[in-house]
């Protein structure tokens, strides 16, 4: 997702301009990789939100000019793969960025002295200093669907969801508090790694206290959980956490607990969403893609059964479409929520060609448009990916 492994990155000529907001600041090598669902002819359209509903949203005043979606239709697209056969590709897809690869949210000309804006120089994850959450009675399970509905579709306020319909950003290392102040006006909801066993993103300021304070000053909290990956993750750094072929609903649901426990001691409540982060992977092999549907189906049955929302990160062409074309095999416990990520195109939650227009609605998708872009805002300085936004949020103890 946003820790982006720099291995499968390549310098994209000419677009630096393209992918960096009119108002904010790219880095003097801006670099990016293509969009995850391959090559897009480029129509010269603006990526105002292609949503009527959502039309009036502005982030930031002048955006980068973005390819537009294809005008295939999602049924006509999916009705030609076979279930556990796409096209064999490695899409250069938003992945995981190298630790070393994360730039300092400090002003650039002068850092800051205070306790909350020194970066870390530490590199791997970090121990967090949060303290246990308290005990407490267990949460009532979530529903898996609502009642008289498909199983991907109902509104989830009607149980207890917290919802945001705007723009967002993820980023790999939560930023410092002052940069979130910072950036308060700018965007207003975040991304953040709260655990996993493949997580690769140094975590030094990530506690209870500064979920408590993001969220006292208005921002919404994604939270973002990086487990165990495909056996055919394109994504050299993951290769190393694979599902267990042998036993992944053991696995799922163990890291589905894991993935609570993380979540609860940064005091985020039950319904509340957790994203499972998949990154991208071949999938022709049904070796490759059966465990990443079985493990996900037992963590997502995890979390409902705590009484979290689960939700489910990939990029487009691979994750994604294989959990839609679970679900038009009517397969069961599969995610409330989709976060597909496609760069370089128009925002958009229900324009995506590889998901059905009726599925995971309302309030249930997460566009990421583009990636790996630095802005500046108010002297501070990260590189994020983008998102459009209409989905439960965290809910904060």
């Amino acid at each position: 997702m946003r820790e982006h492994n720099q291995i499968i990155r390549f310098v994209l000529p000419l677009m630096a301009a393209a992918t960096c907001l009119a108002t904010g600041a790219t880095s003097a090598a801006a670099t990016a990789r293509p969009s995850d669902t391959g090559p897009q002819g480029s129509s010269g359209a603006s990526n105002t939100a292609r949503d009527d509903d959502m039309s009036s949203f502005d982030p930031l005043g002048s955006l980068s000019v973005l390819t537009s979606l294809g005008d295939g239709s999602s049924d006509d697209l999916l009705s030609q793969l076979p279930v556990y056969g796409l096209q064999d590709q490695v899409p250069a897809t938003p992945d995981d960025r190298a630790l070393e690869d994360t730039p300092s949210d400090t002003p650039d000309d002068t850092p800051s002295d205070t306790p909350d804006d020194t970066p870390s120089d530490t590199p791997g994850d970090m121990p967090s200093d949060t303290p246990a959450a308290p005990a407490a009675t267990v949460p009532q399970a979530l529903p898996a669907t609502l009642p008289g509905d498909a199983p991907t579709t109902g509104d989830l306020s009607t149980v207890g969801a917290h919802l945001y319909k705007g723009w967002g950003f993820d980023a790999c290392t939560a930023p410092s508090l002052s940069t979130m102040r910072a950036w308060r006006h700018s965007y207003g909801a975040i991304g953040v790694y709260i655990g996993g066993r493949s997580r690769n993103c140094a975590q030094p300021r990530l506690s209870r206290e500064w979920v408590r304070a993001v969220n006292d000053m208005g921002w919404k909290i994604l939270p973002i959980f990086v487990g165990s990956q495909s056996p055919c993750t394109t994504n050299h750094v993951k290769r190393r956490y694979p599902i267990d072929v042998d036993d992944p609903k053991g696995q799922g649901m163990d890291e589905g607990d894991d993935a609570v426990r993380d979540a609860a001691r940064l005091g985020i409540a039950p319904r509340s969403p957790i994203f499972l982060d998949m990154e991208s992977y071949r999938t022709r092999s049904r070796h490759c893609t059966r465990p990443v549907i079985a493990f996900t189906q037992a963590w997502s049955r995890a979390l409902r059964e705590q009484g979290y929302v689960p939700g489910f990160y990939s990029s487009a062409d691979t994750g994604i479409t294989q959990i839609e074309l679970a679900r038009r095999e009517g397969m069961r416990n599969l995610p409330d929520l989709m976060w597909f990520a496609h760069w370089r195109v128009d925002p958009t939650i229900y324009g995506e060609s590889r998901i059905a227009r009726a599925a995971w609605r309302p309030h249930r998708r997460i566009h990421q448009f583009d990636g790996d872009v630095t802005e500046r805002h108010h002297g501070r300085r990260i590189t994020i990916d983008r998102d459009y936004i209409d989905s439960p949020v965290a809910i904060v103890e």
